[in-house]
């Protein structure tokens, strides 16, 4: 028989009709396992379990009286069958202090619905469990838990982020070379399982400190084998590492206390606050926790010295490591969130709880870690720490054009200003601290809004259990579909921002969207827009006090006026010989008129820089498949492309237009630009030394003849017009950056 202690009374109020309905049901269960709750326990058991040896090896005896450490409850399991034993147990390590009967037995049934889950997903699921969060995930195994790790490894791999790596640390060859099922189809969706030496507690992350993305500077995050993880815990982890640079983050944290002697013993240590950081908090691994590349490289640099003074607290030796370091730890779970990491039934070999905390095997290895040295430096009071400014992003997008660029770079940028970017969503290239993946499907369209409008529902809750675990401080939404579909949503978890990158959709589009846009704007603290005339355009949809203008910023330090010798190596790379070129750069489709503006190229007799891929690629090459046209694909950096031509045309018809990236860029090169204009950007290309024409092949030939100096080489000493116009990224960072924190601080309007 068993005996399992309880409180009378739930802490802070009476207890409900459900909780006693849920205490019977528990009564029952146990009666059919020959157990007992304490509070029906008024004489000694009749039966006794005989081979009491056995029991102990197998069973996690806790003392009555012990404290809630390690996430263990007041709880006292003797004598029980392993299947029924492992159960309650299962339900009392989940709680903190005075936990209901009711708690236990709904996490009980929590436990039991996320092994169902877990189950199917490891015999039936093809997703990899690997992803974009640029950490590597260390877990270590032994004996018969081995067969249960898959159930941790698989909540792992089902979260909002995931990991670049997820490592399975074993010491038995046998297991390496013949794994488990399910282990071998985690193997196939990205896990790796590698052996290792045998190091007790130690060889969940030592090994690791040797792998390749770590050396390079990847965050290291710790895991059990006989945990279920919520589907936020490491993007949580990710978050408050970039808010948090250089810190230990852990989900559950004790506070180093002291006495006379120095450190108090360790079952005297208070649980650590939300959001506490410094030399004194004490992370502990069950919750998990993440080292940054700093703290990797001091445990590196340490050694095998846990091996005689914490062989068996792997906790201590790594505290004792970085705080001496001066590196500080931060706990991020919420006061009491001990629940919140279930346990995996039944997972076998026991846990280091008892002979840590309950027989003071951690006091005696602490006091082998640190010195007086180290406690007077524990002691010493620490200056707090003002975190990163946390923005997430909202945006998806699959293409390659001006928007997404403007949003990797100022993600990039803006970090040097104290703020961390995150990305919810996907774009190409993206520069920010993490990325986690949305699946938002392709921006809206006028031939994909009504299939976008059935996806938002589902799309919408997606996006909030991600923002309610990432907790960012800004919310910054780019194009139409985040803008209209999410901004309500995202608005009560944080102040919103938009960007506006073009002028506002026509047609059938725009009118479809602008009473939508007009409601969700009223849930927004600030509308930039990239341009004056896109301001213009939101004029009648947002009200004043919200708007103001940001012009694009470029790197001026690397678009710049070249060299000769520069523009001649640009010039051989491009294979250009000595004739004219004239550079049209973007995506290659309708509203870009690239046709157009190679036709004028053309009958200027000029050579034919194109940079840019679309829907029209294959018809331009067949049509324009002359030697002096050089289709060069999708560029990244298209610096060698201004600096290889003597002209840029900007043959855009304007649509959604708002301040091209391409036009300032070619300008700080120092090259002339032709813009039509009906685009809108005519006398902008003028005031920057270039000319406007009409958009007809004639007037836009004639127009570069005139640039070309009649077949003399243009003067690329200097830039082409007023460079004073052009805003450099350090200051187009800095506006924002100020914007983002003024919305932090006041929630609303700017």
């Amino acid at each position: 028989m068993s005996v399992v202690t309880a409180p009378r009374s739930v802490p802070g109020g009476t207890r409900s009709t459900r909780s006693h309905q849920a205490d019977h049901w528990l009564s029952s269960t146990l009666r059919r396992h020959k157990l007992r709750t304490a509070d029906s326990v008024g004489h000694r058991p009749r039966h006794r379990r005989e081979d009491d040896a056995w029991w102990r090896r197998h069973a996690r005896t806790l003392d009555p009286t012990t404290s809630d450490q390690d996430g263990i409850g007041k709880c006292a399991i003797v004598g029980a069958s392993d299947k029924a034993g492992s159960r309650i147990h299962s339900a009392a390590r989940c709680g903190a202090g005075q936990v209901s009967v009711t708690d236990r037995v709904l996490r009980l049934a929590r436990s039991l619905l996320l092994e169902a889950r877990f189950r199917l997903r490891n015999r039936f699921s093809r997703a990899s469990v690997l992803g974009t969060c640029e950490a590597v995930v260390s877990i270590a195994t032994y004996g018969r838990r081995t067969e249960r790790a898959y159930l941790a490894i698989e909540s792992i791999g089902s979260g909002y982020a995931r990991p670049a790596r997820m490592i399975l640390w074993v010491s038995d060859q046998h297991v390496v070379d013949n794994p488990p099922k399910s282990l071998s189809r985690l193997a196939k969706r990205g896990l790796e399982i590698r052996l290792c030496e045998d190091l007790g507690p130690h060889k969940k992350y030592f090994a690791a400190l040797d792998l390749d993305r770590v050396r390079e500077g990847a965050a290291l995050v710790t895991a059990d084998d006989d945990t279920f993880y919520p589907r936020g815990w490491l993007l949580a982890l990710a978050v408050n590492a970039a808010r948090y640079p250089g810190h230990v983050v852990a989900h559950r944290a004790y506070r180093v206390s002291f006495d006379e002697d120095g450190l108090a013993p360790y079952a005297t240590w208070p649980h650590a606050r939300q959001l506490d950081t410094g030399p004194q908090v004490f992370p502990t691994g069950m919750g998990g926790v993440l080292y940054p590349a700093v703290a990797t490289d001091k445990l590196r640099a340490a050694g095998r010295g846990f091996t005689t003074q914490a062989p068996r607290a792997d906790d201590v030796w790594i505290h004792s490591v970085t705080s001496r370091a001066g590196i500080p730890g931060l706990k991020i779970g919420a006061d009491g969130d001990a629940g919140a990491f279930l346990p995996v039934r039944a997972a076998g070999e026991p846990a280091l709880a008892v002979e840590n905390v309950q027989h003071s095997g951690n006091d005696s290895q602490i006091r082998a870690c640190y010195s007086p040295a180290d406690v007077s430096m524990l002691r010493a009071e620490t200056a707090s720490v003002d975190p990163h400014l946390l923005v997430a992003v909202l945006a998806e997008s699959k293409g390659t054009g001006g928007a997404e660029k403007f949003i990797t770079r100022l993600a990039s940028s803006v970090h040097a200003e104290g703020v961390a970017s995150i990305l919810v969503g996907e774009i190409a290239g993206w520069r920010g601290a993490l990325e986690v993946p949305a699946h938002l499907g392709p921006k809206w369209q006028t031939l994909n809004l009504p299939h976008g409008f059935a996806r938002l529902p589902l799309q919408r809750h997606r996006v909030r259990r991600i923002l309610a675990s990432v907790r960012p401080d800004v919310v910054h939404c780019h194009f139409k579909r985040e803008q209209v579909g999410f901004t309500g949503a995202a608005a009560r978890i944080a102040p919103v921002v938009w960007t506006e990158h073009g002028r506002f959709p026509r047609r059938v589009f725009g009118a479809a969207l602008r009473p939508l846009y007009h409601r969700a704007s009223r849930n927004v603290a600030a509308v930039a827009s990239v341009s004056k005339i896109v301001d213009e355009d939101l004029r009648a949809l947002v009200k004043n006090e919200q708007r103001l203008v940001i012009e694009n910023g470029i790197d001026l330090s690397h678009f710049r006026t070249p060299t000769v010798k520069e523009r001649s190596a640009a010039r051989r790379r491009i294979g250009v010989s000595d004739q004219f070129a004239v550079a049209v750069v973007g995506r290659l489709d309708e509203s870009k008129r690239p046709a157009l503006a190679m036709e004028a190229s053309v009958r200027a007799d000029a050579s034919v820089i194109v940079a840019g891929t679309g829907p029209l690629g294959r018809e331009l090459r067949e049509r324009f498949d002359a030697p002096r046209t050089h289709f060069l694909g999708q560029v990244d950096d298209p610096r060698d492309v201004y600096w290889a031509a003597d002209a840029l045309i900007f043959a855009s018809d304007g649509d959604g237009e708002g301040a091209p990236t391409v036009i300032l860029e070619a300008a700080a090169c120092g090259l002339p630009i032709v813009a039509t204009t009906d685009s809108g950007f005519a006398d902008w290309a003028t005031e920057l030394g270039g000319v406007g024409a009409s958009a007809t092949v004639d007037a836009i030939a004639n127009a570069l003849v005139a640039l070309l100096r009649a077949n003399r080489p243009v003067d690329r000493a200097t830039p082409a017009g007023d460079s004073e116009q052009l805003l450099d990224i350090s200051g187009w960072a800095k506006k924002y950056s100020g914007l983002y924190r003024r919305v932090a601080e006041r929630g609303s309007s700017v």
